[in-house]
């Protein structure tokens, strides 16, 4: 009994490594959200991955009720999207750098799909992509320190279990436990685990350099961290065991290193810790059937998920700015005409301003107190508007006539006072 409990923990402590994503948020919307213009999404299955019903769609394509559609549709006016189910960080670096040689094992989902020769035809899309790039997100690493691992570890000359015909997870994993050989296979995960963090800081310091180097528009680059599909997860109704600690040791490690990464590259770190997966909805355990083969659907973000992680990336972008549009020598008026569209105008002292997060207005206009039509072009350069004074047109003849009609009703006293205000 004793032994078949050491063998269940094991088996937990390995589909608890398989998968470990989670970030956290504050609701943002498109009035106080920066507007970007091209936005790029980089992943593997978190954002590709739409477990809902008719939704088969792995990649390469915006699926609607993902977080990367949410932002795209919020504050963006266009994705390139290159998040696909099985991505490593091998993957994307060999899209920007077809020199690079991935590891064996990395092309462990759809092979014929993505292999080393189908990812270099993507290089020049990508590298333009990244050049033009206004916003850009990074989800990646749940299958580079976690499922590879367990792919390589398989295939270790360590052991009694030949693993050459497993074409699943599920199937790996039974048959680890059926020969007894799960200690032996953990052990091995452990070292592949260890060589795989280095070879994913690796590409992370060369995609994250590379971006820096390449974008030409500043773009802000966001680093999304992991989340535990497992927090809610126990190995039996029986056993009440847990599986959010073993999740969470693994979690905290990578966000630690995420947020490194975000201060040496001077990029947004995303907390998402929290996401709602399938496996929570569902109340599912590791004993019920099925469920390793399972696994890799529900370990995703639920709608509501989804949700959870645009609402984080988006309160941690910059709001839009408000840039001040000034225009001297105007003692009153209480509207700005930018480009033919009324705004509310601020008057302080001969100084009418404005604030407005748009870049691309280009005339200023005022009427005075007296009815006196002043005109300003403007100009946005270096994060700031000018304004040049091009022209002032006299009040029409209709309002001098009402200005005179007046005047002749009037007192001698009230008179002289309305000429001088006139001739002022």
């Amino acid at each position: 009994m004793k032994q078949l409990l050491r063998i269940s923990i094991c088996m937990v402590m390995v589909v608890a490594m398989l998968l470990g994503l989670c970030v956290s948020a504050f609701a943002a919307d498109k009035d106080t959200v920066k507007e970007y213009g091209l936005y790029t999404c980089f992943g593997d299955s978190i954002p590709a991955i739409y477990h809902e019903e008719g939704y088969n769609i792995h990649g390469f394509e915006e699926i609607p009720g993902t977080y990367p559609s949410i932002i795209k549709n919020l504050c963006c006016t266009k994705m390139d999207d290159y998040a696909y189910a099985g991505f490593t960080t091998d993957q994307i670096r060999h899209m920007i750098d077809p020199s690079y040689e991935m590891s064996a094992y990395s092309i462990w989902t759809d092979p014929k799909v993505w292999n080393a020769s189908t990812l270099c035809t993507k290089h020049d899309e990508v590298v333009e992509s990244l050049k033009n790039s206004n916003l850009i997100t990074i989800n990646i690493g749940s299958n580079d320190v976690f499922s590879l691992p367990m792919i390589m570890a398989a295939y270790a000359d360590y052991s009694m279990y030949d693993a050459t015909g497993c074409e699943t997870l599920d199937e790996l994993l039974s048959g680890l436990r059926t020969a007894g050989t799960i200690s032996a296979y953990l052990t091995e995960f452990i070292k592949c685990v260890e060589q795989r963090y280095v070879v994913f800081y690796q590409n992370m310091e060369f995609i994250l350099s590379y971006i820096n180097e390449v974008n030409t528009k500043d773009a802000d680059i966001v680093l999304i961290g992991m989340y535990n599909p497992f927090d809610s997860m126990y190995i039996s109704p029986e056993l009440k065991i847990e599986l959010g600690d073993i999740g969470y040791a693994i979690v905290d490690k990578m966000n630690v290193f995420f947020r490194d990464l975000a201060w040496k590259y001077d990029c947004i770190y995303v907390d998402v810790v929290g996401t709602e997966t399938y496996y929570e909805t569902l109340g599912l355990t590791l004993s019920d059937s099925d469920t390793l083969s399972m696994l890799a659907d529900y370990v995703h973000p639920t709608k509501d998920g989804h949700q959870f992680i645009a609402d984080r990336i988006l309160a941690a972008l910059p709001s839009r700015p408000d840039y001040k549009i000034t225009l001297d020598g105007i003692s009153a008026a209480d509207t700005i005409y930018l480009d033919g569209t009324a705004y509310p105008a601020v008057v302080n002292n001969g100084v009418v301003s404005v604030n407005t997060s748009e870049t691309d207005f280009h005339t200023a206009t005022v009427y005075d107190k007296y009815g006196i039509k002043h005109v300003w072009k403007l100009s946005f350069e270096d994060g700031a508007y000018t304004a040049k004074n091009v022209s002032i047109i006299e009040a029409p003849i209709t309002y001098a006539c009402t200005a005179v009609k007046v005047i002749t009703k009037a007192t001698a006293s009230t008179t002289n006072s309305i000429l001088k205000k006139l001739l002022k």
